[in-house]
């Protein structure tokens, strides 16, 4: 399955925050986008192993995903975009 995340920059400048949006209490955090990646895909491999454990129904695989890496955070207030790639 593959989930969207979001990555944002937080308050530390040394780390960004990942949320995962369709799976509720999904988050991580890293130093580069890419550990942020890195760590986002060990974050829902966990939480979906715990949910089939103890055997609660799995979050549905989007339709989309969306991709969006912001420099500044200014950047998404004045000019909210979003790339879409439908995935079969």
């Amino acid at each position: 399955m593959s989930y969207s995340i979001i990555i944002e920059k937080t308050e530390d400048p040394n780390f960004f925050g990942v949320v995962v949006p369709d799976i509720l209490g999904c988050t991580t955090t890293g130093r580069s986008i890419q550990e942020c990646i890195h760590k986002a895909r060990e974050a829902i491999e966990l939480h979906l192993q715990y949910l089939q454990e103890e055997g609660l129904s799995l979050p549905p695989e989007p339709k989309r995903v969306y991709i969006k890496i912001v420099e500044e955070v200014e950047e998404i207030a004045e000019e909210p975009t979003t790339v879409t790639t439908p995935t079969s």
